[in-house]
């Protein structure tokens, strides 16, 4: 097959969903498919080929606001998006991030060609959009409460608006959030998880050292992670005298909650117990989690949670809330599912410190689940289908 591929994303930014088009292009590229790839690139760029890919890079003027960035680089696509569709021969086009832009294809132009069209939803907005927080200034809060209203609006008109032949998910959990939203036919919506290069470690067996807890929790510094809430927890612990290190790694996406959570661990004398760090290299992290005994995740929304599935991978028990795939790998890995509060959350931490080391090998399961080359090739079979279907017909 002759596979169009596009994303918003900038290849070096860290997230989810840009591990996602990595792993995604890493995958597909074992596959025997012709793939062009288009992407955004601050810098000039020529187009160049890398196995069965072709690299194609649009040159942005990073100094732009966000939206007018996009606006231009989807503008650049739609003019060129015909002579890349007859030069290579496209019969699949697939935009693998970017939810901002999922309505600006040329549809007419796809429709035009025959092309079989995919987007994949990593979540909804107005979820994981909140720039404040519960507690925080009352006119910021009622300010971002209102966006978020309009964001919602903004994303049903969208949805329904789009013309794709398919919506993929990597979560039950996001399936029926879409679903939700749209008025047609759910039967086109296909949920194909996230994969991990992650080692299996059983490493739970290490088990507790200098009678202290290692407690972890990844993710970037925002307020729907609430890593507000864990210094509330950690406040809690300390309270009942039990003994904790919590490690809390992620880069700072708003700098105000960052700050609101930096006061208040000041502010109750927990510096010795919590620590914030927001520039770590990928040896770093992986030794954190090979050190950590518990791993909390607490946020109010994900649509997936890597994070947690790398925690799973290092054989840490997991506590979590029932947002994204937390659910599924908190009850793979014998955890813990709390809600969005600092009692339950202690009183998992508790529990898990109590049962001792019971917990299992889950390596066949988890690899079984998220496999990033099966679940490729689920996404190269649903391609297929979709050809298949236009043939019979």
């Amino acid at each position: 097959m002759n596979i169009l591929l596009l994303t918003d994303n900038l290849l070096g930014v860290i997230g989810g969903t840009n591990d996602y088009v990595k792993n995604i292009l890493k995958y597909i590229q074992n596959t025997d498919n012709n793939i062009v790839f288009i992407y955004p690139s601050t810098i000039d760029k020529s187009l160049h080929r890398t196995d069965n890919i072709i690299y194609y890079p649009i040159k942005i003027d990073s100094s732009l606001k966000y939206r007018d960035m996009l606006d231009i680089y989807m503008h650049i696509i739609n003019t060129k998006l015909e002579q890349i569709l007859s030069e290579y021969n496209i019969e699949i086009f697939h935009l693998l991030s970017g939810f901002l832009i999922i309505d600006k294809i040329d549809f007419n132009m796809l429709e035009k060609y025959n092309i079989k069209s995919f987007v994949t939803i990593h979540n909804i907005p107005p979820k994981e959009c909140s720039k404040s927080w519960y507690g925080d200034n009352l006119f910021l809060f009622s300010f971002d409460q209102m966006r978020k209203v309009f964001i919602n609006l903004r994303s049903y008109y969208i949805l329904n608006k789009c013309r794709y032949t398919a919506f993929i998910v990597n979560s039950d959990y996001v399936a029926e959030i879409l679903n939700k939203y749209r008025k047609k036919s759910i039967e086109n919506t296909y949920i194909i998880k996230l994969g991990t290069n992650k080692q299996y470690h059983n490493n739970y067996c290490k088990y507790i050292q200098n009678n202290k807890i290692h407690i972890l929790t990844v993710g970037g510094i925002v307020p729907h992670k609430n890593q507000l809430l864990i210094a509330k927890a950690g406040k809690l612990l300390k309270m009942r005298g039990i003994n904790y290190e919590w490690k809390i790694i992620g880069p700072i996406r708003n700098y105000r909650y960052y700050n609101r959570v930096i006061n208040y661990i000041k502010e109750n004398n927990l510096d010795q117990n919590i620590t914030l760090v927001t520039k770590a290299d990928d040896l770093y992290i992986d030794q954190s989690y090979q050190s950590a005994n518990i791993y909390v995740q607490p946020s109010k929304e994900e649509g997936f949670c890597i994070a947690a599935l790398d925690a799973a991978m290092y054989g840490i028990p997991i506590i979590g809330t029932d947002v994204g795939e937390i659910a599924n790998l908190v009850n793979m890995t014998n955890g813990i599912l709390v809600k969005t509060n600092e009692e339950d959350i202690v009183k998992a931490v508790e529990k898990i410190i109590k049962r001792a080391n019971i917990n299992g090998d889950y390596k066949n399961a988890l690899s079984r689940e998220y496999s990033w080359q099966t679940n490729v090739n689920n996404l190269i079979r649903l391609y297929q289908n979709s050809l298949s279907e236009t043939t019979d017909k």
